[in-house]
C-alpha cells in the first residue's frame, strides 16, 4: 500500500472498523454492518445462528488468525447482497449439522446483480471444511449473478 499504483487499492481506518469476538452474535455483527463498519473477525469459533448479511457496497469483513464460521441453522454463514466492491477474506468455514445449501452467498438468485466491473468483490483466502461429522452435502460458495 502506500505508494503503490494499484487500482484497487484501499485503506481503511481503523475508526471504521468493528473487531468482533467469538462471543459476538450475528445480529450484532449485522448491526455494525448496517451502520457502515468493516468487520474484522479475531480468532475464534462463532457459531451462527443466523446469517451474517453484508448490504453496503465497499464493506470488508477480514478473518484473522483462523476465525471458523459455523451455521448452526441452514442458512448460509456470510450473505452478500446486491452490493459492488465487497471484501471477504481470511475466513474458515465450516459445514453445521443443518444442511445449509451454502456457506458463503454471493448475490440473492431473484436479484439480478451483475455487479461493477470498476468496483469488483474479491473472496480471498477462503477456507471450507465440510464432510465427515459436518453435513456432507452442502455446497462450499454459490453465486448468483
Amino acid at each position: 500500500m502506500g505508494n503503490s499504483n494499484h487500482q484497487f487499492e484501499k485503506v481503511i481506518s481503523f475508526d471504521n472498523v468493528f473487531v468482533a469476538a467469538e462471543t459476538n452474535t450475528a445480529s450484532e455483527i449485522n448491526a455494525k454492518l448496517d451502520s457502515g463498519l468493516h468487520v474484522i473477525l479475531q480468532p475464534g469459533i462463532y457459531n451462527l445462528t443466523e446469517s451474517i448479511v453484508v448490504k453496503n457496497a465497499n464493506t470488508t469483513i477480514l478473518g484473522i488468525g483462523m476465525a471458523t464460521l459455523i451455521p448452526t441453522t441452514a442458512a448460509p454463514c456470510i450473505v452478500v447482497q446486491k452490493a459492488e466492491g465487497v471484501r471477504i477474506g481470511g475466513i474458515l468455514f465450516q459445514a453445521g449439522e443443518n444442511n445449509a445449501t451454502s456457506l458463503l452467498q454471493w448475490g440473492v438468485q431473484a436479484d439480478k446483480f451483475e455487479g461493477n466491473p470498476m468496483n469488483p468483490g474479491y473472496a480471498h483466502d477462503l477456507f471450507t471444511r465440510v464432510g465427515g461429522d459436518n453435513d456432507p452435502k452442502v455446497a462450499n460458495m454459490t453465486t448468483h449473478s
